[in-house]
């Protein structure tokens, strides 16, 4: 008698664990669901942001403010990248350049210029 109960709550148990199982399945598909519309709008967006960017850029490139002079700023004014800072100061040859940060190529790149 006693091996029979223990298998039958072994069929129990097992029982209930496929049911969580299907309801937790269940319920990652609803939020996948409603995870999908908002993916969407986002990916859109990333889309219009880059037709946008393409579109400005073209405008430059017409009316000559996208020229090289014009649209360089200058170094130290705080509208550079630490990327361009880093490509001047690679430029201008200055040692220790890989390990500063923006504000110290910035300062670099003043003292050598």
């Amino acid at each position: 008698m006693a091996r029979e109960d223990r298998e039958a709550n072994r069929q129990e148990a097992k029982r209930e664990r496929d049911k969580a199982e299907t309801r937790a399945q269940s319920a990652a598909a609803r939020e996948r669901a409603k995870a999908e519309p908002d993916q969407q709008r986002a990916r859109e967006s990333r889309g219009k942001a880059t037709r946008k960017a393409q579109e400005v850029r073209g405008l430059k490139r017409r009316t000559g403010e996208g020229s090289w002079e014009g649209s360089r700023p200058a170094a130290g004014d705080g509208a550079s990248t630490r990327e361009e800072l880093y490509a001047e100061a690679q430029r201008l040859d200055i040692e220790g350049r890989s390990s500063m940060n923006k504000a110290e190529l910035e300062r670099a790149i003043k003292r050598t210029k």
